[in-house]
């Protein structure tokens, strides 16, 4: 089962985006030369494919067109270049830094997303520094669910380097549970689950749903699930009632009478949001693939009806909604001046809200397409000099931001803009950043890892003052068991060890009995395929694949019996000591899993540990993500710590700016706190 936004049990749930930087470090050397790299090039769990040579290279740091960073690039004309994720999944492609070759002139580059070999996403990006200095490019929506993203090397040829991926949880739903080796109809009852999700029809319906055998003369090559009963209607929604994304299913003809189509329509808090009609090409039965409009990206159902001349269905694939864009396209205005929208702007469960303590002289706004001041997409800005915009979750949750595009407002120069990102009350990031264009042109800043896990973020309307779009704010890292699901009512063993998203959920080989999963239809399934330590006393620990530190966000929690309450205790680690402890407590009888989060101390650990201790609990949906914070004297968010960084210090302190001069916690900016940063600063954090 795939999390959503679950409420948790104590505390708000913490949300950590897996983003990962592809940023070809390794391959760094320190000459002048040019270093090829064969065909291939893989990194994080990704793979970069030249399709027509074996011509990747990178130029050394001493080479007089180094970017600045080691960068990539396809040393063959016209050669198409490939990003794929090793095991064939799906991710998020958020944005990449690009910079010219040869420094001769502007390079455009076209990227083409695909998700089921059907082409999702196309977008062209246009390199506008003179020099061999790496830009980072946004990638409009329609990348956030791709398995493939191609581009060629055309003249004036590009470098690329720091590609910002996210991987999705998809689970395929493919009945595989229901198949029978015969030439018979069977009949599966008017409800089906399967991996957290649920399809069912009215159960006043004449007939159910059915399956074909596989020697069945109608059997699609798979076993496929059909409404049996004519213009009955079909749902499908997750089991706890959350928010998914719709992205590719596969139909077939039923009866070999086709061609025939398909309505789906997506649903969100009972309004239809989404609607696609799929006609198969033929009229055999022979699955097709139907891959999805974004409009199907946030849903809470889908529904779809069995009309004439009727279909069957199977390999549903579902995800999480992955990254939001916040891109303000509904208030798009075909005119000139403009347009006033309030204190408030909500979308995709995000309000953006216009600081109310102070004296209020105008709220937010935009630009009509005509107004000469429109950056090319529609943004929004806060019209009060001074003015403090905060973004915050709707449901009060913890979020990751991702990107943001920021232009000037009124062509009157380079704008500077900070960024503190907030986590319970207090500032835990700062990022300053300075546009580069004097003009209205919209520029990508791509945010570290300290924006992850934040309560909110807010930044001020400081002159020459400035306009925000396409805010990216990112989804959950998760490991949720669901690879290990059987329709069955079982107890299977899973081994000492078991991998899933780079991380590792193990116990001691030693102990008498392994990890164990309950089939969907042993007494003791809760709702979702979790786990459990068969060993009494068994200790179960969480580390990171490779060894690094990482943040642990939430946990679903069910008792293992039913028999009575049960306490866990977690441990967070780090180099071998205990650092932090969290109890959470499981009602009796409580089959059903129930989401608890961690406090912030455990943002920074290197093993998770906890007990299987009587009476017994089992365990599900541990969302992680990476170690936050980083050094805390580099203010500016760059990732240097450097003069830009004592002198923000040194401002702050003389202004009396609580939220970042005071590091001792007493309210006050006092000597201690400048000597307690002028410490860190020396020592480097």
């Amino acid at each position: 089962m795939q999390r959503f936004f679950a409420a948790c049990a104590a505390g708000a749930v913490a949300f950590g985006a897996s983003a990962q930087i592809i940023d070809f470090q390794s391959l760094e050397h320190n000459d002048a030369t040019i270093v090829y790299h064969g065909s291939s090039y893989s990194e994080d769990g990704y793979t970069i494919n030249d399709l027509d040579d074996a011509n990747l290279a990178t130029f050394g740091t001493l080479e007089s067109r180094y970017p600045g960073s080691t960068a990539l690039f396809n040393d063959t004309v016209n050669g198409t270049v490939e990003l794929v994720k090793d095991d064939g999944g799906i991710f998020s492609l958020i944005s990449i830094d690009i910079s010219r070759l040869n420094s001769t002139s502007p390079v455009s580059v076209t990227f083409i997303g695909e998700l089921d070999g059907v082409v999702v996403a196309t977008q062209t990006i246009t390199t506008t520094i003179d020099a061999n200095t790496l830009e980072t490019f946004a990638f409009v929506t329609g990348f956030l669910a791709v398995d493939r993203v191609t581009w060629t090397q055309d003249s004036p040829f590009h470098q690329f380097d720091n590609i910002n991926v996210v991987p999705l949880g998809v689970q395929v739903i493919d009945f595989q549970g229901l198949a029978h080796n015969d030439d018979t109809l069977v009949d599966h009852g008017f409800s089906y689950d399967e991996d957290g999700f649920n399809i069912r029809q009215d159960s006043g319906n004449p007939f159910g749903f059915f399956t074909f055998g596989t020697q069945e003369a109608r059997y699609p090559g798979s076993t496929a699930l059909f409404n049996n009963t004519v213009d009955g209607e079909i749902e499908l929604r997750d089991t706890r009632n959350r928010p998914f994304s719709l992205l590719a299913m596969d139909v077939a003809n039923l009866n070999n009478n086709g061609p025939m189509s398909v309505t789906f329509v997506g649903w969100l808090r009972g309004q239809v949001v989404a609607t696609q009609t799929y006609t198969t090409n033929g009229s055999t039965n022979v699955l097709e693939g139907v891959v999805f409009s974004e409009d199907f990206r946030k849903v809470d159902l889908v529904t779809w009806t069995q009309v004439s001349p009727f279909h069957q269905f199977d390999n549903i694939r579902v995800a999480p909604r992955g990254p939001v864009v916040i891109d303000f396209e509904r208030l798009r205005m075909e005119d000139t001046g403009g347009h006033r929208w309030g204190y408030a702007y909500s979308e995709q469960g995000f309000t953006i809200q216009f600081d109310m303590t102070g004296p209020v002289a105008d709220a937010f706004y935009t630009f009509g397409e005509l107004e000469p001041r429109y950056p090319g997409s529609t943004a929004l800005f806060n019209n009060t000099i001074d003015g403090e915009s905060v973004l915050r979750r709707d449901d009060g949750g913890r979020f990751d931001l991702i990107a943001m595009d920021v232009a000037n407002l009124n062509n009157a120069g380079p704008d500077t803009i900070i960024f503190e990102g907030l986590r319970g009350g207090s500032v835990v990031a700062v990022r300053v950043y300075t546009t580069t264009n004097a003009n209205n042109e919209l520029e990508t800043i791509v945010f570290g890892d300290a924006f992850r896990n934040l309560d909110a973020v807010r930044w001020t309307q400081d002159s020459p003052y400035n306009q925000f779009d396409n805010i990216t704010v990112g989804p959950q890292n998760l490991i949720d068991f669901q690879q290990l699901a059987h329709n069955d009512a079982s107890i299977m063993d899973h081994g000492y060890s078991y991998a899933e998203d780079g991380m590792i959920v193990r116990t001691d080989p030693n102990n008498p009995f392994e990890l164990g999963t309950f089939g969907t239809k042993e007494s003791r399934y809760a709702g979702s395929t979790g786990m459990f330590n068969n060993t009494v006393g068994g200790i179960t620990e969480l580390v990171h694949a490779g060894g690094d530190r990482f943040s642990v966000r939430s946990i679903d929690l069910a008792t293992l019996n039913g028999d009575s309450p049960v306490s866990v205790i977690f441990h967070g680690y780090l180099n071998g000591n205990v650092v932090v402890s969290q109890v959470f407590n499981i009602t009796a009888g409580d089959f059903a899993f129930k989401t608890f989060c961690f406090d912030d101390a455990f943002l920074n650990i290197d093993s998770l540990r906890w007990s299987q201790d009587s009476p017994f609990h089992q365990f599900d949906n541990i969302v992680f993500g990476n170690a936050v914070g980083g050094c805390p004297a580099d203010l500016d968010g760059d990732g240097n710590l450097d003069a830009d960084d004592f002198f923000f210090y040194l401002d702050a302190f003389a202004n009396g700016n609580l939220d970042v001069c005071n590091l001792d916690g007493d309210s006050d900016c006092d000597a201690d706190d400048f000597f307690a940063y002028l410490d860190l600063f020396a020592r480097g954090c």
